[in-house]
């Protein structure tokens, strides 16, 4: 077990880690790229000494049919989770949003619009711990707790999974898998760091470039102000339309033809 000080150390560590990753994603000159290269690369080598290796985890979901993921963390919010669901519902199109337990409690009647509207949802933790911090007991509370509070709104607890801030070691995916849920990550490239309001143009730019069939895009409904998100979703939804891809949000499906696994199915 960590002492509370590797604690705060490997969480400042993954906080100026991903402050870099975030800089060199918009980086838009060769000294911001030294610069943010050079932090990315300390923040890094820190985390190297309290993480632990563990098995690659699908960042893309390859198939022939130009399918697409468009994904929303940290749900959800009062304000923009309904204008995202309102964009979504207008271009006729569905997302996976990965919810948090505590914010579920706060508006359930969101989380029953989510899935009355054909979205796929997951468990995103109660309070968005960094998981490797946490021991068993302790992940089993965070991740029951969210179960039951989306269970309550909507008559279900999912089977997807998304960590918070992407940080796992084998023995979270191990308990993970044996309380049956599917872990679904995102495409790295796609990763928009909304949060740090790179600009809506910069993100419209990047989505566009980057995402190809399979592709896992991560944007954010929840944790602070999101009209950047909105604003891209407007733009940005249209053009990947117009070029042929469909927004999927059949994951599960999806990940049994491609590992010929049987999923847990779609509730517990």
């Amino acid at each position: 077990m960590r002492t509370l000080e590797a604690n705060k150390i490997v969480d400042w560590a993954h906080y100026i880690f991903v402050s870099a990753k975030a800089g060199l994603t918009y980086a838009s000159d060769s000294c911001d790229l030294k610069r943010y290269a050079v932090i990315k690369g300390v923040a890094q080598e820190m985390l190297s000494l309290y993480t632990e290796p563990h098995e690659d985890l699908p960042r893309r979901v390859p198939n022939g049919e130009n399918k697409i993921y468009l994904t929303f963390d940290d749900g959800p919010d009062p304000v923009y989770t309904p204008q995202i669901l309102d964009l979504l519902k207008k271009y006729g199109i569905t997302g996976t949003f990965f919810l948090m337990g505590e914010r579920v409690r706060q508006h359930p009647h969101i989380v029953k619009r989510i899935v009355d509207e054909g979205h796929a949802i997951g468990n995103h933790t109660y309070t968005h711990p960094f998981m490797i911090l946490l021991n068993e007991k302790e992940l089993n509370e965070e991740l029951s707790l969210t179960d039951e509070a989306i269970r309550d709104a909507v008559g279900f607890s999912p089977v997807l999974f998304r960590p918070p801030y992407g940080l796992l070691n084998q023995g979270t995916i191990d308990l993970l898998r044996a309380r049956g849920y599917e872990i679904m990550m995102w495409s790295e490239e796609l990763e928009m760091y909304d949060w740090s309001f790179p600009g809506v143009d910069n993100m419209v730019r990047l989505i566009e470039e980057k995402t190809e069939s399979g592709s896992m895009i991560l944007l954010h409904d929840g944790g602070g102000t999101r009209e950047e998100t909105v604003r891209t979703l407007e733009k940005v939804i249209p053009l990947l339309l117009e070029r042929g891809f469909h927004f999927a949000a059949d994951y599960l499906e999806q990940s049994r033809n491609e590992h010929g696994q049987t999923a847990a199915g779609t509730a517990r």
